[in-house]
């Protein structure tokens, strides 16, 4: 692991979030992107490219001779050549002023594209000669390099025979002044001229330092162009030529432009070849933890050794990727506009491994949010494994050599299915409370964050979710909070009941204490009903047996002594009497008790309670349920729940007898209807999707009823004109009639055939 240092950071420019973040608790500032540009102060150099840049300047101070020498600086893209560069002329320019060289930094990108580059070069250097308090010599050395320049323009940069003429047109446009110049320029002897540069320069006691880099940025015929100037025409006495370039685009640009071996040509123009150090990997990494923890701030924990999911991320994949320093500024870019918007909403590590492939692998994101069911989730069979494999090392297979290995390596920590699917660990479906608790990127819960860059619309956000927590004490409030969320869109058509339901079941189990159990059991019974009648229809687990999940939890999390006490209020809670229904018979399945199939349950190896207080809440349970059917039964929503479980739970004849004296008027027999009304779902091998057909429990309604009077009240209802009924009542009273035969037979017209 890369040894940490302490570094001091300059002020960073930062700007305010947008209002939603705002409101979500985050931070009022955002760290501003990374310029990607060189440093010039030692003070700045983190990969010791300092000391050898002064070792540089020292050997070109103390040159003999004044022949001109050509240094080639080599190094791939973003190494960092312009710091060195720059370190370079800041240690020429503070030499003795006897050693002092004059440096001139000719820069030809910035003429790319002009058909200028020699005049470029020529007139920039007579300018920086001219205004150089070196003595005549130079003076007279810029003025003659005008000249040079104004006679080498059409032989050098436009070589075809009869572009004189269209040279001496331009110039005769120009004006007098300029046509006078060419003349003279015209008439100038090229040897003499480049003979009398070269004598004056020899009379100059310091050497010329002249840098050019970006050298590698310019088109191919550029470059080409670049080095045959340097090789024909700028070789001037008592220079030294600093180029920066990377050797392979250039060998490939001379290659292309001219038909000869570049490396060939680099060797007759390029008199010492340096490769640009290598600045050590720990150099590297730790520029890069540097300005991940200036990000993270007080949102992450230690990055020692015991910070073992980013470091595992780190040492599977991401360092593979960290070779440059600009590598290390593209990342941090990703990275300081990707965190800020999600902060305390995702898990850091899991971030910083999500950005490394947005920077360095953006296909395999394609990969990943085209297919979200191939990474997150579980294997669930041998068969599933053998597809899932094929298909992760198919799309392995196109990921570039050189990436492949990292990009598996953090692939496999990210997503355990992945990891699974290629031979490793297996993983259960109890993971997934830890891996939603922790915001894990492969929790379906929180998946969509990491790519998104937002909250997808309808999901409750961690903010918003501790928020809710902190009103815990408050039952009241807590309890306004849950029946909020049954008012509030959420995800896939479910209102946000479900997920505030899971988040308490994540709570209880990992951090909960038995208090804040106890605390969480009493608010949601208080207002159980409303959260099972909520519209999650599409759920395949409702929201009924969320509860029975989360109650289980919460007395888990309690002595025994108390949950008996909790489960005695429970029973008195009017307001989540089917709540509390549920649960006793959830209670009671664990001693094989209560269950309407002739096998019977099986008894659960630790029941919560014993028997003896299952029954001793049934009989309590009984009792408050007869006490409601006097009084607001009827009013529930959920009363059809209550009167199945009054039955479950060995009071059949009392739970018939109310309903039979329930249904006599139509408005209520409609209102069992319309409660007992479904939908079953079908699906051929053909079908994309399943359909939906509406279905009434008839059978179940048998029970109380017989089939033909059931069949007949039905029909007579349709045939009336009571003002109360709806549209979904008629087709609830038609399903009656359909299913029920002339025989009293119940059957399902809705099944498919």
């Amino acid at each position: 692991m890369p040894e940490i240092k302490s570094v001091s950071f300059e002020s960073t420019t930062q700007t305010p979030l947008s209002g939603a973040e705002s409101q979500r608790g985050q931070p009022t500032i955002r760290p501003s992107l990374l310029a990607d540009r060189p440093v010039s102060d030692p003070k700045c150099d983190r990969l010791g490219r300092f000391e050898f840049s002064r070792s540089l300047a020292s050997s070109i101070v103390g040159l003999k001779g004044q022949d001109s020498i050509v240094v080639g600086l080599c190094g791939p893209w973003g190494s960092g050549k312009t710091s060195v560069l720059n370190f370079l002329e800041g240690e020429l320019t503070n030499c003795a002023l006897e050693d002092r060289p004059l440096v001139f930094h000719f820069n030809p990108w910035w003429f790319s594209g002009q058909d200028r580059l020699l005049q470029a070069f020529l007139e920039q250097l007579g300018v920086t000669l001219n205004r150089a308090d070196r003595g005549k010599p130079l003076k007279r050395v810029s003025a003659l390099l005008g000249h040079l320049s104004t006679a080498l323009k059409p032989v050098a940069l436009i070589p075809i025979v009869g572009e004189y003429a269209k040279f001496a047109q331009e110039v005769a446009a120009a004006g007098s002044e300029g046509a006078k110049s060419c003349a003279e320029a015209m008439q100038v002897d090229l040897s003499q001229l480049r003979k009398e540069i070269d004598e004056l320069l020899r009379q100059v006691p310091n050497r010329i330092v002249i840098v050019i880099d970006d050298i590698d940025r310019l088109a191919a015929t550029e470059i080409a162009q670049l080095f045959a100037i340097l090789k024909a025409v700028a070789d001037f006495p008592n220079t030294v030529y600093v180029l920066a370039y990377d050797e392979r685009v250039v060998r490939s640009a001379v290659r292309t432009a001219m038909g000869v071996s570049g490396k060939a040509y680099l060797d007759k123009v390029v008199q010492l070849r340096i490769d640009l150090p290598i600045p050590a990997n720990d150099a590297i990494y730790n520029l890069f933890i540097e300005q991940l923890v200036e990000l993270l701030g007080e949102d992450r924990p230690s990055l020692d050794g015991n910070c073992t999911d980013f470091w595992n991320l780190f040492y599977a994949g991401i360092k593979g990727f960290l070779t440059t320093p600009r590598a290390v500024i593209r990342l941090m870019n990703v990275l300081r506009f990707t965190y800020p918007p999600l902060r305390g909403e995702v898990h850091w590590p899991d971030l910083v491994g999500v950005g490394c492939l947005m920077t360095f692998a953006p296909q395999v994101v394609r990969t990943i949010t085209r297919h979200p069911d191939r990474f997150i989730g579980f294997v669930h069979d041998p068969e599933d494994r053998k597809s899932s494999e094929a298909f992760h090392k198919a799309w392995l297979s196109k990921v570039e050599g050189n990436a492949r290995t990292e990009v598996e390596g953090i692939i496999r920590r990210l997503f355990p299915r992945v990891e699974t699917a290629l031979g490793g660990s297996r993983y259960g479906r109890d993971w997934e409370v830890r891996w939603r608790s922790l915001l894990l990127v492969r929790s379906e819960t929180h998946f969509e964050k990491y790519f998104r860059l937002c909250i997808p619309a309808g999901s409750m956000g961690e903010t918003e979710w501790r928020e809710s927590l902190s009103d815990l004490p408050d039952p009241i409030a807590f309890s306004q909070r849950l029946l909020d969320a049954c008012g509030h869109s959420g995800r896939h058509g479910h209102t946000r009941a479900c997920q505030a339901l899971d988040r308490l079941q994540d709570f209880v189990r990992v951090e909960a204490s038995s208090e804040q159990a106890a605390q969480v059991f009493g608010s949601v019974l208080t207002v159980g009903d409303r959260l099972i009648a909520a519209s999650d229809k599409e759920q395949l687990v409702d929201n009924s047996l969320r509860l029975i999940w989360l109650f289980q939890g919460c007395l888990l999390k309690v002595s025994a002594p108390e949950r008996i006490c909790l489960l005695d209020e429970a029973v008195k809670v009017r307001g989540g009497l089917v709540t509390i229904c549920e649960l006793v018979v959830a209670l009671g399945y664990e001693h094989g008790m209560f269950s309407t199939s002739k096998a019977g349950q099986p008894p659960h190896e630790n029941p919560l309670i014993d028997q003896s207080e299952v029954q001793r809440l049934a009989d309590c349970l009984i009792r408050e349920i007869e006490s409601a059917a006097e009084l607001e039964l009827a009013e529930n929503p959920l009363f059809m729940k209550v009167v199945g479980r009054w039955r479950q739970l060995g009071h059949r004849d009392a739970a018939t007898e109310w309903l039979q004296r329930f249904i006599d008027s139509d408005e209520n027999l409609v209102r069992v209807i319309r409660a007992m009304t479904g939908e079953i779902r079908t699906q051929s091998v053909s079908d994309y999707v399943s359909v939906k057909t509406p279905t009434v429990a008839c059978e179940y309604l048998a029970e109380f009823i017989s089939p033909a009077t059931l069949k007949q009240r039905s029909e007579s209802i349709l045939s009336s004109d009571h003002p109360w009924l709806t549209p979904d009542d008629r087709n609830g009273l038609r399903l009656v009639s359909m299913s029920i035969g002339e025989y009293s037979t119940v059957s399902d017209p809705g099944c498919r055939k």
